[in-house]
């Protein structure tokens, strides 16, 4: 028998392939993504690896992995799956929520980051939007709306659910921070706006309706001018 390789070992652990990475349907994390193409192919189910691949994103869902388990509060809905509601022709589409407080109507959504980012999302957070603005705090302002965007969706599945959404909010987490005090930062919280959360859903079933019309022709499509994977990986 082969001898081990312990660092070989350790990288195929890393390596296997998750249930997230064996998601076929789209959820709230893609509808919200406003790069057209980059949607398009997750509508499409077409494979983006990079995930795979990012130790930051396999420190993320060890993040998550704690805060579901280590939170002792019996109220709060942990991970819980939500439907969001059907493309015509694509089918049900669902999504799971990080965390629900039920007594006040809070839906949270945990992001994982790096001290660097935080720092932009903090200033983007805080300041007034500004023509003058520097461009990270221009594409962090960018950024959180997506996720704002994604969390409406989450409340709009409690609301279809039969829950109370009322707010939800945003928490940053640094996977290099040092305190928690400061490495761990909450947006302010935004009311519930199910309007909003129909008009995303809607623009995801847009574009599905067009790639019918189109067989498929997703090149086409626009890319965003900030999305990361169109401007470096594709």
């Amino acid at each position: 028998m082969k001898p081990t390789n312990a660092g070989d070992y350790v990288k195929n652990i890393f390596l296997q392939r998750s249930e997230r990475d064996e998601q076929r349907k789209v959820g709230a994390s893609n509808i919200s993504n406003e790069c057209t193409r980059c949607l398009a192919d997750d509508l499409l189910g077409i494979y983006r690896p990079q995930s795979r691949y990012n130790m930051g994103a396999k420190i993320g869902t060890a993040i998550h992995e704690f805060l579901e388990h280590h939170n002792t509060d019996d109220t709060a809905l942990k991970e819980h799956h939500v439907t969001l509601g059907e493309i015509p022709g694509y089918g049900v589409v669902g999504s799971t929520t990080d965390l629900y407080l039920p007594r006040e109507g809070l839906v949270v959504d945990f992001k994982t980051t790096d001290r660097e980012k935080l720092k932009w999302y903090k200033r983007a957070n805080e300041e007034e939007p500004s023509e003058l603005e520097l461009s990270s705090v221009s594409h962090a302002r960018k950024v959180i709306n997506r996720y704002q965007a994604q969390a409406q969706l989450y409340a709009m599945g409690l609301e279809n659910e039969g829950y109370e959404p009322a707010a939800v909010q945003i928490v940053f987490i640094c996977r290099d921070g040092k305190v928690i005090e400061e490495d761990v930062y909450a947006l302010q919280k935004m009311k519930y706006n199910r309007e909003l959360a129909h008009a995303v859903f809607d623009r995801a079933a847009g574009i599905w309706a067009w790639l019918q019309d189109e067989h498929n022709n997703v090149s086409s499509l626009p890319s965003d001018e900030d999305c990361y994977y169109c401007n470096f990986v594709r």
